[in-house]
């Protein structure tokens, strides 16, 4: 979970950031490059290594030029970050985008320490523009799942926040699926484009097709994703 209001770039205004997650464009005539610094003081627990998808997004979307409508794939994170660390120096992040034409660009998010050495958390690939998806039958789908029941389901708290209203989830036939309703506060609907309680949501909903476990979400900060295929986003 992201606490948005903690979220704050050290020794700058708020207003001075191009985004919460995104603070300053550092590029130059030879790389493309984005920096975050966040304050020990700031909240925001890398629960979510999925935050990193919508700070590549806004680094690629603009420096792409790039409409709503984008997709991320190959995404790997090879190891986890810590924000909230006991230090006293702020956490420098880098957003290092590197274009591989004018409708596409790799990405890699990295921390910065004093030295100057840099570590790579995590790395993908976005293309701007949307992409068709293969047609599906909402009540097919709704007939076909094991878990909840039609326009209810056990509502999931994080941080006292309902994020799932509905959970469905099936193991059953060729390609495993979780069907859930995630509500997008308010306070995140204009702010990102892709919503970190929505990102959240996500990751607990798909928890529920774990084989090892019984088709209930787990707490977000239990989870660490690795890769990421695709993800589409159509606005």
């Amino acid at each position: 979970w992201v606490d948005v209001p903690a979220i704050g770039a050290a020794g700058s205004a708020a207003a001075a950031v191009l985004h919460p997650l995104v603070h300053a464009n550092d590029s130059d005539v030879f790389e493309a490059v984005y920096r975050s610094r966040f304050e020990t003081s700031s909240v925001l627990p890398v629960a979510q290594p999925l935050v990193h998808l919508e700070m590549a997004r806004y680094a690629c979307a603009r420096s792409l030029r790039a409409s709503d409508a984008v997709s991320l794939r190959d995404v790997l994170w090879s190891r986890p970050l810590e924000f909230a660390r006991a230090t006293a120096a702020p956490l420098e992040m880098l957003i290092r985008v590197l274009p591989d034409d004018e409708r596409s660009a790799r990405f890699e998010l990295v921390s910065r320490d004093h030295g100057g050495a840099e570590t790579v958390y995590s790395q993908g690939t976005m293309s701007a523009g949307a992409e068709s998806a293969a047609p599906f039958d909402l009540g097919a789908l709704l007939t076909d799942t094991e878990h909840g029941a039609d326009g209810a389901g056990e509502p999931l708290a994080a941080n006292g926040m309902q994020v799932l209203s509905t959970l469905r989830a099936s193991r059953a036939g060729s390609t495993p699926f979780v069907l859930a309703k995630i509500d997008t506060p308010p306070t995140e609907q204009d702010t990102y484009g892709l919503s970190p309680t929505v990102l959240e949501g996500v990751l607990q909903a798909a928890s529920a097709l774990d084989s090892r476990s019984e088709p209930t979400p787990a707490a977000s900060n239990d989870l660490q994703p690795q890769s990421l295929a695709a993800l589409l986003l159509h606005a």
